[in-house]
């Protein structure tokens, strides 16, 4: 059974992977980025998002060191 907590995390994680699907498929797209500066915007954006999800799961694993 899932808690409030874990159910949040993992719904919050799906969010996250869709939105860098998304932005990945905008950058590998011939029409996606318009310049350099907008592909760098991207993969920053693509960068942040995957460090959100590993500082989620480094919380998850602090916690869990805590119980």
């Amino acid at each position: 059974m899932l808690t409030y907590n874990s159910l949040l995390e993992s719904e919050l994680k799906k969010l996250i992977y869709e939105h860098i699907q998304r932005a990945t498929e905008q950058i590998t797209s011939p029409v996606g980025v318009k310049d350099f500066a907008e592909y760098k915007q991207t993969v920053g954006k693509i960068m942040g998002l995957q460090l959100a999800v590993e500082l989620a799961e480094e919380a998850h694993r602090l916690v869990q060191t805590k119980e």
